[in-house]
Order: C-alpha cells, then sequence, then structure tokens
C-alpha cells in the first residue's frame, strides 16, 4: 500500500458472530469509536471515516462523492498535502468543521490548478466552507473520494442509544512494537471491557467483538489467490514455450553435430563450444524478452480497462523497476535452462565419431531423438493441464453468466 508503514494499518470491525449471517463484519458506531480510543493499548494512531456526498453551488453546479474523516488519517497514512495544510484535531469538534480539503483530480478540474486556492470559500450543501489544502495526485482514500471535510461527533452521536448505527470505517496504526496477533489479543479484552461498560446494549446476547483485518488484506480481498492462479497459468504458458523452443534448438544442434565435430577437431574445447551455444540461447531469450516488454504498456493498458471494476487498485498498476529485473530474470533463467539440453547434446560425442559417414546424425533414434521425445511429451502433458484448467474457467464463468441476479438487467 502506498502509505507510511503500511503493514502496520488495520481496519477495525464490529462482529456479531452470534447473529447467523454468513458476513458478520459491520462498521463501528460512534460510541464504540470512543471506546476503542479509551481502551486499546495497540494503536499508537486510530482515524474513523464515513462516505459523504457534497453539492457544490456556484460556477458549474456539481455533485462529488467525498468522506469526512477524523483529522488523524493524514498524519497516520504519511500523507501529505500538495497544497495547504491537513486539517488540525481542533476542527474536529462540531461548529469548527466548516473546513474542506481538495482532491487532486477536482483541484485540477474546477480550480485550474490555482496554487492560491487555499482561504477561499465554497457554497457546499448549502454552507459556505474554507479550503485549507489539496491532497497529492492519486490520494483517494476511503472509497474514491474527492472532497474531505473534518468528522466531528456530536453529544447526540455519542449517546448509549446510538451505540447500534455502525455507520463509521474504523483505520488504526499499530504500535511499532507489537505484532497484529498482540494488537488483536489486546482489542479482545477491549471488546470485553466495552461489553461489560454496557450492560444494556444487546453485545453479549449477539457475541460481539471487535475484528482485525490489515487493510491491504481489506483491499484486495481475495483477488490475491486469482492472481496467483493466474501467475501459475501464465508460468505454464511460458514453460510450453520454453519446451517448444528447446525441442526445436535440440534438432538444429543435432543437424549441426558434424559443424561441431569439426570445430572440436582443429582445437576448440567442448566449453568454448557450450559457451557459443548458451550465447545463441541467451541471446534468443533476451530478443524474446525485449519483444514482451514493448508489447506489455500495450497489453497492460487493455487490462487495466478490462479489470478496472473487478480488481481492487488497478489504477496503481504499472511496468517499474521490479517488472524490469523480474523480465531480465526470467529470460536469463530460460536461456540457461533451456540452451542447456542443445548445448550438452552437442558435445557429449567424439569428433572424429561425428564426422563418420553415417554417425549419429543420421540416427533419428539416438539420445537427441529420444530428448525430443521427452520434451514433447513434458509439452503435451503442460498443454493438457493448461487445457483442462481453462475449460474449469469457462465452466464456471458460464454458470456465473447463468445466475438470475433477481431484476431485470435490461430494464435499468
Amino acid at each position: 500500500m502506498p502509505y507510511r508503514q503500511s503493514q502496520k494499518l488495520v481496519t477495525v470491525w464490529g462482529r456479531f458472530t452470534g447473529i447467523g449471517l454468513p458476513d458478520d463484519r459491520n462498521w463501528i458506531s460512534a460510541p464504540e469509536f470512543r471506546d476503542i480510543q479509551d481502551l486499546n493499548h495497540s494503536f499508537s494512531e486510530v482515524a474513523a471515516m464515513t462516505d459523504a456526498s457534497f453539492n457544490i453551488a456556484g460556477g458549474s453546479p456539481e455533485r462529488i462523492e467525498g468522506a469526512a474523516v477524523s483529522p488523524s488519517l493524514f498524519p497516520m497514512l504519511g500523507i501529505r498535502p500538495a497544497v495547504g495544510r491537513v486539517f488540525t484535531p481542533e476542527e474536529a469538534q462540531p461548529g469548527r468543521d466548516e473546513e474542506l480539503l481538495l482532491g487532486y483530480g477536482l483541484w485540477v478540474r474546477r480550480f485550474g490548478s490555482d496554487p492560491n486556492v487555499t482561504g477561499r470559500t465554497l457554497d457546499v450543501n448549502g454552507h459556505s466552507m474554507t479550503i485549507v489544502g489539496v491532497l497529492p495526485q492519486g490520494f483517494d482514500y476511503p472509497l474514491k473520494a474527492e472532497l474531505w471535510q473534518p468528522l466531528a461527533f456530536s453529544a447526540q452521536d455519542l449517546t448509549p442509544d446510538n451505540r447500534g448505527n455502525h455507520g463509521y470505517l474504523v483505520l488504526g496504526r499499530i504500535k511499532p512494537n507489537l505484532t497484529i496477533e498482540q494488537a488483536r489479543s489486546d482489542m479482545e479484552a477491549a471488546s470485553k471491557e466495552m461489553i461489560a461498560r454496557n450492560p444494556t446494549y444487546p453485545y453479549s446476547q449477539f457475541n460481539f467483538a471487535f475484528l482485525l483485518v490489515p487493510l491491504l488484506e481489506q483491499t484486495v480481498g481475495d483477488v490475491q489467490a486469482a492472481l496467483w492462479v493466474l501467475c501459475g497459468t501464465v508460468g505454464f504458458v511460458l514453460l510450453i514455450a520454453c519446451v517448444n523452443i528447446a525441442s526445436l534448438m535440440l534438432g538444429r544442434a543435432s543437424a549441426r553435430e558434424r559443424e561441431m565435430a569439426i570445430r572440436m577437431a582443429l582445437g576448440a574445447g567442448r566449453s568454448r563450444i557450450v559457451r557459443q551455444l548458451l550465447t545463441e540461447s541467451l541471446l534468443l531469450a533476451g530478443l524474446g524478452g525485449l519483444t514482451g516488454l514493448i508489447l506489455a504498456p500495450f497489453a497492460l493498458r487493455e487490462i487495466v480497462h478490462a479489470g478496472n471494476v473487478a480488481l481492487p487498485r488497478m489504477a496503481n498498476v504499472k511496468i517499474d523497476g521490479w517488472v524490469l529485473l523480474f523480465t531480465a530474470a526470467i529470460a536469463l533463467l530460460a536461456g540457461i535452462v533451456f540452451g542447456l539440453f542443445p548445448a550438452w547434446q552437442s558435445t557429449r560425442g567424439t569428433p572424429y565419431e561425428d564426422l563418420k559417414e553415417g554417425g549419429r546424425t543420421s540416427s533419428e533414434g539416438g539420445p537427441s531423438g529420444q530428448i525430443r521425445q521427452v520434451l514433447v511429451i513434458c509439452e503435451t502433458a503442460l498443454s493438457i493441464v493448461l487445457l483442462v484448467g481453462a475449460g474449469l474457467l469457462m465452466h464456471s464463468f458460464l454458470r456465473v453468466l447463468g445466475v438470475d441476479p433477481g431484476f431485470h438487467a435490461d430494464w435499468c
């Protein structure tokens, strides 16, 4: 995650496991958020947030999706404004929450990237509010927000009657010296203390407990398993291609056995012949990797467009230094591993035997032919595995398309 020490960030959920729902995670109410602040010993910082819609008047009226957040959110994430400042703790008080932070896109679109935008007022939901800063490009947490205001809890929000109003997502930063397991134990004790302090609310009846989920896991959900499956599928395709090329190179090496025998008879050592053939293999692998890198930006653009709804954080997917390093390593590994067989086969005999009329070069049932048969068997096996997996995925996809969604999509 693009935040300061993101491995320490967790979302806090309330769980009512006694209700019997398949997904028993709930957001947090305002009184419960206050209890988390008071009872926890594992968080260095904690923040609450909720989604909000803002109707902007003046000039071109516009409806903006945004959020109301605790001022502690931005320091917790390590977010520094591009212009101005972020919220102060004093602005999380009722009557003092009339400030706004603009998203970078909204700042460019509506204010023309004016660096002097701070201090200007904006008519939002019928109230005049002051712009205090602009957040950096790409930041939209939570819920694709473009406009933020301070979250100020009123006395009414914090009354016991509001414990059932679970309308806030809570984010916490675990202290540097604690693990997530220790934080979970601490929050389990905090939930028991909260239940004891509020016997009139049915926390105990529905088996309430706080649940901590790492922010990365919360953001990407179960996509990780699907991406590993996809990575494995791509690996099978790479293996099939490499085995196929190795088989072709082995056949080419068989045709060059007399050439290599002449080279060795003229004084070339086996190591020199192996280096030559490995160099050819690495050149082929390098050209393949380079071609992939040239095509990757075009393919990535289409993948991001197609998966923007189904996959989280697709806008952050890019080709960076790690991708280049991985591509170079895979190309190098493929060139060495699948170039060794032809190189070894070309130098395993003796020169005078290869120069004889009707030597190994004319034998289809020799070692070269046997190795090629093994490679063909491996390629067929890998292709069958890939084909069966593709068939199962297509079957699952067709079943999903056949599920009745409960409404007529053509009426929408």
